[in-house]
């Protein structure tokens, strides 16, 4: 397994200030409730807190009994996310969560179910498909604005208004469609690939807190497959300037062998580097030295 968390975090009290110094943002506070406010937050979240599946990566690799599911707890969670610098996406969401709603945004947590298939390889029948990813919707100036920091190398650089149509965030773009279903699909193309990809779809319906506890350890302890924890470990960063990830397939179908890739992408780049890795402890080794995972 990844070393990660072997010794219990102590809980902390969490507040703003804190958070604020973590990510290099002097707090001010209070901020004004601003898309600028938003925008801000979210770019240093991003650089300062990268993603990382390590603990669901882990739990795939025991049995169900011992598997341990970290706290999503605000003074907890605060504290593991900068003691292993950073998580995945219930960790990331449900702590900006927090920090939006103690500013005093207004703003509802959502589910959804991962796709990440070229839209054209999408299986449109797959409608049951298990949602095991946590996104914000802000409601600001009479707007309202998708938030999602637990995408890896595909975090939102920026919120993207939840409207149905074509939108650019820097050199991305995004489509957000709704079917007769009512059932919404956000995709990306960015400058380095010409065809859209599918990143998940979900209804515009809002959770509550109980419903994320539900999902999330239903993420750890189902004996059923779930892709984010049974055969792959990913670890990614977005910041203003580069989207970088690593990932490590574990027994792929088309593959009889584990095989992994390290990616970095400059803004208004239009070329990717890559590498090809060998074995998980490179990956790891990657992540460590390139974004800091602990």
């Amino acid at each position: 397994m990844i070393s990660h968390s072997k010794t219990p975090v102590e809980k902390i009290n969490f507040n703003l200030e804190k958070y604020f110094q973590h990510i290099k943002l002097a707090s001010n506070i209070p901020f004004e409730l601003t898309l600028g406010t938003l925008k801000k937050i979210i770019s240093h979240h991003n650089a300062n807190f990268p993603y990382h599946n390590t603990p669901l990566y882990n739990a795939g690799k025991v049995s169900i009994p011992d598997r341990k599911i970290p706290s999503l707890d605000k003074d907890y969670l605060f504290a593991d996310m900068v003691k292993n610098h950073g998580g995945y996406c219930f960790q990331q969401l449900e702590l900006l969560y927090t920090v939006l709603s103690e500013l005093g945004f207004k703003l509802h947590r959502y589910t959804a179910k991962i796709i990440l298939r070229p839209c054209g390889k999408m299986n449109i029948e797959n409608t049951e498909k298990i949602k095991t990813h946590e996104l914000l919707i802000i409601e600001l100036d009479k707007k309202r604005y998708l938030v999602d920091s637990g995408m890896a190398n595909l975090s939102l650089r920026e919120p993207l208004e939840f409207k149905e149509g074509h939108q650019k965030i820097d050199d991305d773009e995004y489509r957000l469609t709704k079917d007769k279903n009512d059932v919404w699909t956000l995709d990306t193309k960015t400058i380095t690939k010409d065809k859209w990809f599918c990143m998940y779809q979900f209804l515009d319906v809002s959770v509550d807190y109980d419903e994320i506890i539900k999902h999330h350890t239903d993420l750890y302890l189902t004996p059923d497959f779930r892709e984010i924890r049974d055969d792959r470990y990913l670890t990614g960063i977005t910041t203003p300037e580069k989207r970088k990830y690593v990932i490590w397939f574990f027994k792929q179908p088309q593959s009889p062998e584990n095989f992994g890739i390290y990616s970095s992408t400059k803004k208004n780049s239009n070329v990717e580097k890559k590498k090809e890795l060998t074995t998980i402890e490179e990956a790891t080794n990657i992540s460590k030295v390139k974004f800091g995972i602990r």
